[in-house]
């Protein structure tokens, strides 16, 4: 079976943390694959295009946020970075102008300072399980008005990969930004 979407799973009567990360295989219920464990955090499920797998947010030993990659057919989530930072928003993509073998980069929200930035880590190999290494920071173009980043979204365009952001006053959304 084909992986089929990511969302994030309540159970009722709710346990103390109510949500999870999970995914479907099909459209059946009865593929619902529920992540279990305090170490992972509601951020990411993303689809990694060419793999059953997609990212997910879990704890370090610090208990930072790490951008993680889920497999869909080994069950594991392989940690993607390992930095002093709090990752949110994690994006693997196809990028049509990376520079080596592997033509995927990580793109992951940075909420660990204000103003907030993401950063853009690459593989130097075309394994996408395992580490990554920082290659450039995406700073806030308006950091003293707007100090906050939200809803980084890559793409590609023109055979470029290009990320689009909101910036915002405060970093629920609900101001005007």
């Amino acid at each position: 079976a084909n992986a089929f979407l990511t969302y994030l799973h309540t159970s009722i009567p709710a346990p103390s943390t109510p949500w999870s990360p999970a995914w479907r295989a099909d459209t059946t219920l009865a593929t619902d694959t529920q992540l279990t464990g305090s170490d992972y955090a509601l951020v990411g499920g993303r689809w990694i295009e060419g793999y059953r797998a997609f990212t997910v947010g879990k704890k370090d030993a610090n208990g930072r946020t790490q951008a993680a990659l889920y497999d869909c057919d080994t069950k594991t989530a392989t940690m993607a970075t390992n930095d002093s930072v709090t990752h949110d928003e994690m994006w693997v993509v196809k990028a049509a102008d990376a520079n080596n073998t592997n033509n995927y980069l990580l793109y992951a929200l940075n909420k660990s300072t204000t103003p907030w930035n993401i950063l853009v880590y690459k593989r130097n190999d075309s394994n996408i399980f395992g580490l990554w290494t920082v290659a450039d920071t995406i700073l806030n173009p308006d950091p003293s008005s707007y100090p906050y980043l939200l809803s980084p979204e890559p793409f590609l365009c023109n055979g470029r990969t290009f990320i689009s952001f909101q910036i915002s006053a405060d970093s629920t959304q609900s101001s005007n930004s």
